[in-house]
């Protein structure tokens, strides 16, 4: 559910990637959430965070901790294949637990750290309406494309800031 380009394909195929398929999220039709019930999601997760470690926490928001340690996802750096085009920013594989993000912005902290926490946006926010509602032709990582944001995408952008 990270930030992707158009893969070229005009074959109506989704690219694959490291044997997972590469679409657009918008395959499902996720529900819409006002701004209020994102910033309060976020607000939730930070203050569970907080109590599991026993403090508050503050800016900037320790996103690996967040990802890695309480919610359990692996961060894999890529710079090949799908992740080579420096236009794809991140992904995540919701049954693996893995959050894909481009080696390109790794060296870039408030573009690494965004990336990662609209990755957890998207944890947050769709992961269980994605599981409850996928199919056999669901893809397995999920990726936006370049084009008209879809409406997740948004979501996990508000949640990340």
């Amino acid at each position: 559910m990270g930030e992707a380009p158009e893969t070229g394909r005009t074959d109506g195929e989704s690219q694959r990637e490291g044997g997972l398929a590469v679409s657009e999220l918008i395959d499902i039709d996720y529900p819409e959430l006002s701004d209020r019930t994102i910033e309060a999601k976020a607000q939730q997760l930070i203050e569970d965070f907080s109590a599991h470690m026993g403090m508050q926490v503050g800016v900037p928001m320790p996103v690996e901790v967040i990802a890695e340690m309480y919610l359990n996802y692996q961060l894999d750096f890529v710079d090949s294949g799908l992740f080579s085009d420096p236009d794809y920013l991140g992904g995540i594989v919701f049954d693996d637990r893995v959050i894909k993000i481009s080696s390109y912005v790794e060296a870039h902290e408030g573009r690494y750290n965004f990336t990662v926490a609209h990755e957890i946006g998207h944890h947050v926010l769709h992961r269980e309406f994605y599981l409850d509602h996928r199919n056999a032709t669901t893809d397995d990582i999920v990726c936006r494309e370049v084009g008209d944001k879809p409406l997740v995408e948004y979501q996990a952008d508000r949640f990340a800031a």
